[in-house]
């Protein structure tokens, strides 16, 4: 690209208000002060979207991060057909998208499920927690936001706890842009995810990083996976209430998919109450999570492993046991400096961390993405 070919560039998006300059700053040596420019994302928004069984939260950031609104819908997924329940997600997003100020103009979006998502073409294969199976949640997304006037724009579809693990590690924590993590976390069940050099790592086809079905032991413990002896069989939170006889397995799995944060909540004031046997169940699932997460530190000797979700609320009578196991690895000096962090905090990680994924995506390719502003 040419000296004045760069120069017009430069001022065409000036006069877009997509870049801005800054001060000058003169440098040592002879010539005229350097007047930087810097990414000026005021007319932009990106969106991120997660779908959950009984609510939608849609988070909106300017390019630079700024959060400018994150609301949160209702939904009733239970019973409801696949086409039902997608219109829900549709009327949502129209009334959502037709609230967007005037001056900013949508972008990106990213869209957050449970499950499995292949992330190259948009599809969420199946979840326990939703009605959709080979579902092409991406195109469906895409003719939402046609219909809505918002054409020309990323979309993408991604786990909810990979989103998660994006959030806590490069908000939450900051860790440097080089790092591995690993996360755990989820509300209804045990999700997880790798992210390497600050994105979401998913390997051959977009699921790497499965810690809820690693094995155990406990090899008559059934998983609705189908094997047994999975780590979700002991530290899930169906099999917290069950095994603590607060409820039996049936009420459990009814408590959890009606009210999850409430479920955690009971489970942690029995235990803050001293309640011996829910302190007991608690103390076996923080060591299964502890071996875990020690195969997890000998295979991928990350940076970082971050327990968030209901295990991080859980957390301070899960990490006794968890350290025990722990601790022989830890003492390695290869493994010493390795950070475990438990995240208590019910911080609304997967709607930000989609909301940042789409940020991402425009900031990997600006040029192709600014399209949509240059009309008329």
């Amino acid at each position: 690209m040419g000296i004045s070919t760069l120069t017009d560039l430069i001022g065409d998006l000036k006069s877009r208000r997509l870049v801005k300059e800054l001060d000058p700053v003169r440098r040592p040596g002879a010539g005229r002060p350097t007047r930087p420019i810097a990414l000026d994302g005021d007319p932009w928004c990106a969106l991120g979207v997660h779908i959950a069984p009984d609510a939608i939260a849609i988070a909106a950031t300017t390019m630079g991060g700024e959060e400018l609104w994150l609301v949160e819908d209702p939904v009733a997924f239970a019973g409801a057909d696949p086409e039902d329940a997608f219109r829900q997600v549709r009327d949502v997003l129209v009334r959502r998208l037709a609230e967007v100020p005037t001056g900013r103009e949508v972008i990106s979006v990213e869209v957050a499920t449970s499950g499995l998502v292949v992330r190259d073409r948009g599809q969420l294969e199946h979840s326990a927690e939703l009605p959709w199976v080979e579902f092409p949640l991406r195109e469906r997304i895409r003719e939402v936001l046609t219909q809505a006037g918002v054409t020309g724009v990323h979309v993408g579809v991604a786990n909810d706890s990979q989103l998660a693990g994006l959030y806590a590690t490069r908000t939450e924590l900051r860790l440097p842009p080089n790092s591995v993590a690993v996360y755990l976390g989820g509300w209804r069940g045990i999700g997880s995810g790798l992210i390497v050099d600050g994105q979401i790592f998913g390997g051959a086809h977009g699921v790497a990083g499965d810690l809820a079905h690693s094995n155990v032991g406990g090899e008559t413990t059934d998983c609705q996976c189908g094997r047994r002896g999975c780590l979700t069989t002991v530290l899930g939170p169906e099999a917290l209430l069950s095994h603590s006889g607060l409820m039996s397995m049936d009420e459990a799995i009814e408590a959890v998919r009606r009210d999850p944060s409430g479920a955690i909540e009971q489970l942690r004031s029995r235990a803050e109450a001293g309640d011996e046997q829910v302190l007991t169940t608690l103390a076996d699932a923080g060591s299964a999570l502890g071996r875990v997460i020690d195969d997890v530190l000998g295979v991928l000797n990350p940076h970082a492993a971050i327990i968030g979700g209901f295990i991080g609320v859980l957390s301070p009578y899960l990490r006794e046991a968890m350290e025990a196991q722990l601790s022989e690895r830890l003492s390695d000096p290869a493994f010493a400096a390795t950070l475990v962090v438990p995240l208590e905090s019910m911080e609304p990680r997967v709607v930000r961390g989609a909301a940042m994924s789409a940020r991402d995506a425009c900031l990997a390719d600006p040029l192709t993405l600014t399209r949509p502003l240059t009309r008329g």
